[in-house]
């Protein structure tokens, strides 16, 4: 049960398609008449139905879902593990301050907006894209020198951006950020979803 172009409902999709799992795709409109209620109190997507009828709920929860059925994105070493859910956390963190700037600029009536506000989640993206360029610059990958659930989740952050958010102009000043976005949406699942 999804709202497409949620960035985080790429990045299940994504999970869902490299590890072979089939699934039924769902949309629903978080903002609209819907029926997300009922397998998730919160009213967020993604939500991920099982077959007996048992909801798992927040992209995170469901990330550890389904490494645990088909690992493949998070290493099992302590520390190779913790680099990729560091990564990941920062991607997220990134796309949670996008989130809130669109619904305090789009959502909100413009007398409501509060500029501080939003200069600082916008402060929190770019600081975040800083750090995650400079680590960039040395490495091909976004965690271990390998491919993992930190780079699906941060290029779906950055396709959010891309589509969101392109007053940003990102790829300008991150470059090697850049470069890996444009070579993963090249790919599928990546191609297949990106936002439109």
């Amino acid at each position: 049960m999804v709202r497409f172009p949620s960035p985080f409902v790429r990045k299940i999709r994504i999970l869902l398609a490299e590890k072979g799992l089939p699934y039924e795709f769902v949309l629903e409109d978080v903002w609209g008449d819907n029926h997300i209620p009922e397998y998730n109190p919160l009213i967020q997507v993604p939500c991920l139905i099982l077959e007996d009828g048992y909801a798992v709920f927040d992209s995170r929860v469901i990330e550890d879902y389904l490494e645990d059925l088909v690992p493949m994105h998070i290493p099992t070493d302590i520390y190779r593990k913790l680099a990729v859910k560091k990564w990941t956390a920062l991607a997220d963190g990134i796309l949670d301050a996008g989130v809130k700037i669109r619904v305090d600029t789009v959502l909100r009536p413009i007398e409501k907006s509060h500029q501080p506000w939003i200069d600082r989640q916008t402060a929190k993206i770019m600081q975040g894209l800083d750090c995650m360029e400079s680590h960039l610059t040395h490495h091909l990958w976004c965690a271990n020198n390998a491919y993992s659930l930190a780079d699906v989740a941060t290029v779906s952050m950055l396709g959010f951006l891309d589509f969101r958010m392109p007053q940003l102009a990102w790829r300008e000043s991150h470059p090697h950020l850049a470069k890996l976005a444009n070579y993963l949406n090249e790919l599928e699942p990546f191609k297949s979803t990106l936002p439109q």
